[in-house]
């Protein structure tokens, strides 16, 4: 870069990094940082964590079978659900083997001809 472009020159900045800033340090009482010999973990103290507060919330359940939890925040305007469904092989019948498998392959696939999975 030329010089004219500069707003400090280099004896400027060299003086100013040698000089000016540790001395600044000194006056304020910053001191830099110092490390430390890391300590094993068992003598690690951390504070108590706070105590979990679960908010009030109502239950009830739908014509379908479902049960849902809601859990009103009126600080967030923020709307979050979630599902839990109980699936997969491990809830299959004995006699309905593979059930599981086509209920998902189905889901996925966007239904049947006959019943679509979205209507």
């Amino acid at each position: 870069m030329p010089q004219s472009h500069r707003f400090l020159s280099k004896a400027q900045q060299r003086f100013l990094a040698f000089a000016i800033i540790p001395l600044l340090l000194l006056v304020t009482g910053i001191r830099p940082g110092i490390a430390t010999t890391a300590q094993h973990y068992t003598n690690l103290t951390y504070p108590a964590l706070p105590e979990i507060k679960i908010p009030e919330y109502s239950r009830f359940q739908l014509e379908n079978g479902l049960t849902v939890y809601l859990m009103e925040n009126h600080e967030l305007p923020l709307v979050n659900g979630t599902a839990f469904i109980r699936t997969g092989g491990r809830w299959e019948p004995e006699n309905q083997v593979g059930l599981a498998d086509i209920v998902g392959e189905v889901m996925r696939t966007g239904g049947t001809q006959t019943i679509p999975l979205i209507s």
